[in-house]
């Protein structure tokens, strides 16, 4: 059965593509991961990875191993890791499903020992460092034990070795340059205790912009291959392209006199005698309540027209001024037509956030169309 929506957003594949390509002229001969976490950014799992692994990507990074069993299951047979903490429960499935993952200490490793004799299955790992983001993965200052209990593993592969970076997003900071003498230390100590060393990977988006010394064996970009930058002061290092478009419909129109008030709390009173359009979009949606008064505005028949009154849960209201839109007018929310864009950075920055928490909170249940042309 078909089922009309009033909104949807519209992923450019050919974008992606370009965006992957001026990527890797930042780090030439590297491999690439592409990070297809939470959605791959709002822009839609198995499109977006799809997506990359057309474009040849060495391997596709995820936060959770249900994501890359969906991957699986929608036949995508590129390596994939899952970044995050596995729970024990979730181990077997993982194996059965060739993820690759991240072992973050020796407790982790003697989980993964009960899960591997549970399927017979040898699991291929990557050892997470934690060199100072101090989230997850084993201390860098007391890693020995943990790389020699994992060497000493018969029922693991060593795929690769890997930390993060907690300041990348600003240029020139001391502590990532600490924190990539912590991480060589580390690749000298596995070397010292295994003659060989797997491939290792440091540098996500910022890294990948302002810190080529992370870029080692393999490179790990999420938001860059989705036309965003780290944060929305970054220079513009790269020419990106966005990848994703917004759209919703109007689905009610009224004409209103000065002075007369719209939406909750009465925030918005009419300066003239005008038209408000209703359009099908809200915070419920991933369009967020704080856009509220900040003087967003959308695209529609090629003309800007401002937000007015409080972003409801599933509706906004828009002044059109002497226009009365049609019922069923398409409205560009984040995208360009004509002469205007909606930048998914103006968001953010509205928002005092970054962009990846604009495009990520935009409800999963809003089909996404991936278009592209050879």
């Amino acid at each position: 059965m078909d089922h009309s929506h009033h909104t949807s957003i519209t992923i450019d594949l050919n974008a992606l593509r370009h965006n992957l390509k001026e990527i890797r002229k930042l780090a030439p001969g590297k491999k690439v991961m592409g990070i297809v976490k939470k959605n791959a950014y709002g822009h839609g799992l198995v499109g977006a990875a799809k997506g990359l692994v057309s474009e040849g990507v060495d391997y596709l990074g995820v936060i959770y191993p249900e994501e890359g069993i969906t991957l699986r299951e929608a036949g995508v047979t590129c390596p994939i890791l899952v970044l995050g903490a596995t729970l024990p429960e979730d181990l077997p499935q993982c194996l059965e499903h060739d993820l690759e993952l991240a072992i973050l200490s020796i407790d982790h490793l003697h989980e993964m020992e009960k899960a591997v004799s549970a399927t017979k299955l040898k699991a291929k790992v990557h050892l997470k460092i934690d060199t100072g983001m101090g989230r997850i993965g084993s201390a860098w200052h007391s890693s020995g034990a943990f790389i020699s209990e994992t060497l000493s593993a018969d029922f693991v592969e060593i795929k690769g070795i890997f930390t993060h970076l907690a300041c990348a997003d600003l240029p020139g900071d001391s502590f990532s340059s600490e924190q990539v003498r912590r991480f060589e230390i580390v690749l000298k100590q596995f070397e010292d205790l295994a003659g060989w060393r797997p491939m290792a990977h440091m540098a996500a988006s910022g890294g990948i912009l302002h810190y080529p010394e992370t870029h080692f064996d393999m490179i790990r970009p999420g938001h860059l291959l989705y036309g965003v930058l780290p944060d929305t002061g970054a220079d513009q290092i790269l020419d990106l392209q966005p990848v994703l478009s917004l759209y919703t419909k109007v689905v009610f129109v009224k004409k209103i006199k000065k002075g007369e008030t719209v939406g909750y709390g009465n925030k918005w009173a009419a300066p003239k005698d005008t038209h408000i359009a209703t359009i099908a979009l809200g915070y419920g949606d991933g369009y967020s309540r704080k856009l509220t008064g900040k003087g967003v505005r959308v695209i529609v028949n090629g003309q800007s027209m401002p937000i007015v009154g409080s972003v409801c849960m599933d509706q906004i209201m828009i002044d059109t001024g002497e226009t009365p839109l049609a019922i069923g007018t398409q409205v560009v929310v984040i995208g360009k037509e004509g002469n205007h864009e909606v930048h998914v950075h103006e968001l953010a920055d509205l928002q005092a956030t970054v962009p990846d928490d604009v495009l990520s909170g935009l409800n999963w249940h809003i089909p996404r169309t991936f278009l592209k042309t050879t």
